[in-house]
C-alpha cells in the first residue's frame, strides 16, 4: 500500500493534478462500495438500478457531493463497466 501511495504522489507531481485511486471489482456492489469509501452504506441492485441506503444525512451528503457532482462521477464510472441506468441514494 505504501508503495502505491508513493507512485500516486509521483504521478500527481508529474501531471500537476490530484488523482484518486479506486480498487476495481467485477462485483458491482463491491465496486460501488469502493467508490463511496469511507461511507458505510447498504448497497442493493434491482435490475439496472443501484440503491444506496444510508443511515445518516451526512453520509448522503458525502455521496452526493456539492451540486451532486460526486454522484454524477460515481454513476459515470459505474456505467463505464456495468449496465446501470440509475443510482438512487436513500
Amino acid at each position: 500500500m505504501q508503495l502505491a501511495l508513493k507512485g500516486k504522489k509521483r504521478v500527481e507531481d508529474a501531471i500537476k493534478k490530484e488523482i484518486t485511486l479506486i480498487s476495481y471489482s467485477d462485483d458491482i456492489l463491491k465496486f460501488v462500495r469502493n467508490l463511496i469509501y469511507p461511507v458505510k452504506a447498504q448497497i442493493q441492485q434491482h435490475e439496472s438500478k443501484i440503491i444506496i441506503i444510508t443511515e445518516q444525512a451526512t453520509d448522503r451528503g458525502k455521496i452526493f457531493g456539492r451540486g451532486r457532482e460526486r454522484l454524477e462521477v460515481i454513476l459515470a464510472l459505474v456505467q463505464r463497466y456495468f449496465p446501470v441506468t440509475e443510482i438512487k441514494v436513500v
